[in-house]
């Protein structure tokens, strides 16, 4: 994803903004974005396991036996397992359970359906895409302040 930064206002307000933005610099400013956008990613992540539904909104598919935990959480361990996290300038997004790619994608042979729990893909889903790009705008914004 690419963001682009609109500057409205001011010849002198424009110079005064970029003289912070150099003064900050650009590779701490893409870190400090980082650590800001990384927790918002790991909220919206979880979003599917609380709905029981895709990313986009699409209900898992139902089990064909009743249990008595919830779809997808017999032991927690991949919704627990999918971490956020900045390394550096970018933010990576992982899950540590062998299985949690059947779930994703399904698994015909063993009659498991997809119930996709995150993107895939070169876009993002347009909340999430709002979401991340309000957090990159804000945390830009403070930086210009501090």
């Amino acid at each position: 994803m690419s963001v682009a930064i609109k500057l409205t206002g001011s010849d002198a307000a424009l110079r005064a903004a970029a003289a912070k933005l150099h003064k900050v610099g650009a590779g701490r400013l893409a870190l400090a974005v980082a650590h800001k956008v990384a927790p918002v990613l790991q909220e919206l992540s979880d979003r599917p396991w609380q709905r029981r539904a895709s990313v986009e909104g699409e209900p898992w598919a139902p089990r064909k036996r009743k249990y008595f935990h919830p779809l997808l959480e017999k032991t927690g361990k991949t919704r627990r397992s999918l971490k956020s996290r900045a390394i550096g300038t970018n933010v990576v997004t992982s899950v540590k359970t062998k299985y949690a790619v059947h779930h994703q994608f399904g698994a015909p042979r063993a009659k498991v359906p997809a119930r996709p729990f995150f993107p895939v893909g070169d876009s993002l889903p347009a909340v999430w895409a709002a979401r991340i790009r309000k957090t990159i705008a804000e945390s830009i914004e403070e930086a210009l302040r501090g």
